[in-house]
């Protein structure tokens, strides 16, 4: 049993997307009732112990972060999910699993990252590293080499490796490059020379296998795969354009993941407006009572039809 003491979330945000924050902390408490301690960073101002105080530039991602993992490290954390402001679930999550069995996965394989963006996305990829067994829910141990290692979807991190990683980064990048899609890009590149115990252990959960409900999973997954597959089958007797056009139209369907921790790539927020491959996929799976909750926090400018 994995002592929750030492579990935490980190939910990062900016100013200009407090109301998302917030919108997310209501989310987790829907969707994930059981959930370790919340914590936020990102903003200034709030009197609330769990938002932590902002000591860096507003536009420095990774100086914010790691000011926060120092913070959770006072606290006695010792992994967190780290979780962006526009990336909260959406539907219920399988609270046992990650409350328990990926901390305790993570424990038994000296891990640095458990990503919950699963690597079999609709059932048509295979894992570019090394298949782990059924005790471990066919998880995949990430390739070295991987350039999305350090992905920034959701995903449960070792403190120190995420310390270690942030310190490395901040030391050889100016101000204007440490934001979250650099650390991303920059942290699964050739020659930052990260230790190899953080680099080799990376992996990635099979979302199947940990959804609330693996036989649902999979039979939603047929049904919406079948019907991009029926409908690409259709448009080829339209010609190139026709393809085309269909393609963009159903590409939503295979932005969500399944998994303990339901979310979509691309997260909810895009260029500072709504998502609309998000909406398109809410309105697709009748996430009726998300929108209509979504859609009275939303700042007047972001207003959708």
């Amino acid at each position: 049993m994995i002592s929750t003491m030492s579990l935490c979330i980190l939910l990062s945000t900016c100013e200009k997307y407090r109301w998302l924050a917030q919108f997310a902390e209501c989310m987790l408490d829907r969707h994930w009732a059981e959930h370790p301690p919340v914590y936020v960073c990102g903003c200034a101002g709030e009197n609330l112990d769990h938002w932590l105080s902002l000591r860096s530039n507003p536009r420095d991602w990774m100086n914010i972060t790691l000011a926060a993992c120092s913070d959770l490290a006072k606290r006695g954390y010792t992994k967190c999910y780290l979780i962006l402001d526009d990336h909260m679930p959406f539907a219920d999550c399988h609270e046992a699993h990650l409350n328990t069995t990926l901390p305790f996965m993570m424990d038994k394989l000296d891990a640095a990252y458990i990503g919950l963006l699963g690597w079999e996305r609709n059932g048509s990829r295979m894992p570019n590293g090394a298949m782990l067994g059924q005790d471990f829910y066919r998880m995949e141990n990430v390739s070295k080499d991987y350039l999305w290692k350090f992905s920034l979807h959701p995903g449960l991190w070792d403190l120190r490796a995420l310390t270690g990683i942030l310190k490395t980064l901040v030391s050889n990048l100016p101000l204007e490059d440490r934001s979250p899609w650099n650390f991303e890009r920059m942290s699964g590149a050739p020659g930052i020379n990260l230790p190899n115990k953080w680099e080799y252990k990376c992996y990635r959960i099979c979302g199947r296998m940990m959804a609330r409900n693996p036989f649902f999973s999979t039979l939603y997954r047929f049904v919406e795969v079948g019907f991009c597959n029926v409908a690409h089958i259709v448009a080829r007797l339209g010609g190139k354009g026709v393809r085309r056009r269909v393609d963009e139209a159903t590409a939503f369907i295979s932005y969500s993941y399944d998994g303990p921790y339901p979310l979509v790539w691309r997260g909810i927020m895009s260029k500072g407006g709504v998502n609309k491959d998000f909406l398109r996929y809410m309105r697709f799976r009748g996430y009726a009572r998300f929108l209509s909750d979504f859609e009275k926090v939303l700042p007047s400018e972001l207003r959708i039809s």
